[in-house]
């Protein structure tokens, strides 16, 4: 199965009441088996499991990270329409 994000892109973490959370922006740091991500928040010392169904492209992304379905970087730090 293929992930949705790669290592590197920039994620938002969907609000959930059992999970205390930071709002904000993510970077993926792992790819893990069955969708699964290791994911940091800059507000966090500490890295956050993540499944993909948590997760959404942030409105910046960091899209030098490479595409798992494409080829080649997009611009960096572009803001989504």
């Amino acid at each position: 199965m293929d992930h949705a994000f790669a290592v590197g892109h920039t994620v938002t973490l969907e609000p959930s009441p059992l999970r205390q959370a930071p709002t904000g922006d993510y970077t993926v740091l792992r790819l893990l088996p069955d969708r699964q991500y290791r994911i940091k928040s800059l507000k966090e010392n500490h890295e956050r499991l993540a499944q993909e169904s948590d997760l959404r492209f942030s409105k910046q992304i960091d899209v030098f990270a490479p595409s798992p379905r494409a080829d080649g970087p997009i611009a960096r730090l572009v803001e989504k329409a």
